[in-house]
């Protein structure tokens, strides 16, 4: 390479440096460049952006298609914008939503802004299971999720954020409780869904796969929908199979999506009782996976294991209630190996991960009558685990609550231990007391017993009787 060429990519590095602030950091006067960051990686040099929308994003120098685009840093933007995405990267999605609350509030007359923090905000809450909002540790009060999109949509009609939000809508206002309201949304989603296609598809075959993969997130947004329905009792349990089954198919080139949706359907079968089908459907995945292993089937396996286990616990506890106590401890034994496989196999997927560890812990504590050695013990460290490695887990109150439960009557059984232990300490002692350096003195004890068969005086003869209750 030319000292001349050397010399521009030298530059040229050092110029991009300075035009991508690290995450967190307050932009700087010759900061104002925007970037543009690719799913493929292969950006853009910074510039800046005249026009965005859901089909393109025009820049100083060319453009690029809205489904290329994985995210867009204004160079104008505050640090808190920049922390609240390193946040949400990390899970750490309430203290993600009080960075993109902050930023746009030091952001005024930004319109970028209100649609860019508002959608973060609904993202993180909404990915946090916060659906109907809270109020953070410093008193700042949270509206709903649903609140935040409608307001980021209110902000850019044409946002390239829309086909997400449309989806998620339905989702929060159900979980709200609005079902009709979530029922609205829908239709609105599917006939804004429509447009999509035909605004985009013409312009660039991308944007297909984009299409598609939101109408198998609607589709599972109906299911969701159905399943409150279905515990307000206004839905039929067919119902809400048929729409679980719908959205199977629907996501089916998508593994993340698919694993979900088939997570969906099982949870439905052992919602409506149909154990022996959800097991049986659990075991076709299981087993096609282990005579033909794809990487596109293991999302599909942690939910699969989970069902096998949740209809084998549905099952024990019937039994039990029938007081069919041999086959309620052999389902609760299969249902306990499920879950312990999740926590064997699938240690990296946190949502299975924290709800394997909750269920074994009830399997163990179900057995404690056949297993009483160990079974309370292992129930409390699984449910323990969530506590301190799971605490923003949906499954950590109840996590709680049943060690507070077991626990309440711990103190007894300690109490009568530590009575008996110095009874059973003790006893060992006496039996290995040959092997000890005690024995020639332990030996010379039958000896002086023997002095009273011989003529001996009386005062000897008191001896023995003082040592009599040490002997016992």
């Amino acid at each position: 390479m030319k000292m001349g060429s050397m010399t521009r990519l030298v530059v040229g590095m050092a110029l991009l440096a300075v035009a991508a602030p690290r995450a967190g950091e307050a932009p700087q006067p010759d900061e104002e460049l925007d970037v543009i960051i690719k799913h493929d990686g292969r950006n853009p040099p910074p510039t800046k952006i005249s026009q965005e929308n859901y089909i393109q994003i025009t820049h100083k120098v060319g453009k690029v298609y809205a489904f290329q685009v994985k995210d867009i840093l204004y160079g104008n933007r505050a640090a808190d914008y920049s922390t609240a995405l390193d946040k949400l990267d990390s899970g750490k999605y309430r203290l993600a939503a009080l960075h993109f609350q902050r930023a746009l509030d030091s952001m005024p007359g930004q319109k970028w802004a209100v649609e860019y923090c508002n959608y973060g905000i609904a993202n993180a809450l909404y990915m946090n299971g916060d659906y109907k909002g809270f109020t953070g540790k410093s008193g700042n009060v949270y509206s709903p999720p649903s609140v935040y999109f409608k307001r980021a949509l209110d902000a850019k009609a044409d946002s390239r954020f829309i086909l997400d939000i449309l989806t998620k809508l339905p989702v929060c206002l159900a979980e709200e409780g609005k079902l009709e309201e979530a029922e609205t949304a829908l239709k609105e989603a599917d006939a804004r869904l429509k447009k999509y296609r035909d605004d985009t598809i013409k312009v660039a075959d991308g944007f297909r796969d984009v299409a598609d993969r939101a109408a198998g997130q609607l589709a599972m947004a109906d299911a969701r929908l159905a399943e409150q329905k279905f515990a307000a009792k206004k839905e039929t349990p067919s119902n809400v199979k048929d729409k679980w089954m719908t959205a199977r198919t629907k996501c089916k080139n998508f593994p993340d999506l698919a694993g979900e949706s088939f997570d969906g359907l099982l949870r439905t079968l052992v919602a409506i009782k149909e154990y022996d089908t959800a097991i049986a459907e659990a075991e076709t995945v299981i087993n096609k996976y282990k005579k033909e292993p794809d990487n596109k089937q293991l999302p599909l396996l942690p939910g699969a294991y989970m069902v096998q286990g949740k209809a084998h616990l549905a099952r024990g506890y019937e039994y039990k209630a029938k007081k069919q106590e041999l086959l309620a401890n052999e389902a609760f034994a299969n249902a306990r190996w499920a879950f312990t496989h999740v926590l064997g196999q699938f240690f990296d997927n946190d949502e299975h991960v924290a709800a394997a560890h909750y269920y074994a812990g009830v399997c163990y504590d179900e057995l404690r009558k056949v297993e009483p050695a160990d079974a309370g013990e292992k129930a409390e460290r699984h449910w323990s685990i969530i506590v301190s490695s799971f605490p923003r887990s949906a499954i950590r109150e109840d996590a709680e609550k049943e060690l507070a439960r077991v626990r309440a009557s711990a103190p007894p059984k300690e109490d009568t231990k530590k009575e008996d232990a110095p009874k059973k300490e003790d006893a060992p002692k006496k039996e290995d007391g040959p092997r000890k350096e005690d024995v020639p003195k332990k030996e010379d004890a039958p000896k002086k017993e023997d002095g009273p068969k011989k003529e001996t005086p009386p005062k000897k003869e008191s001896a023995p009787k003082k040592e009599e209750p040490k002997a016992k």
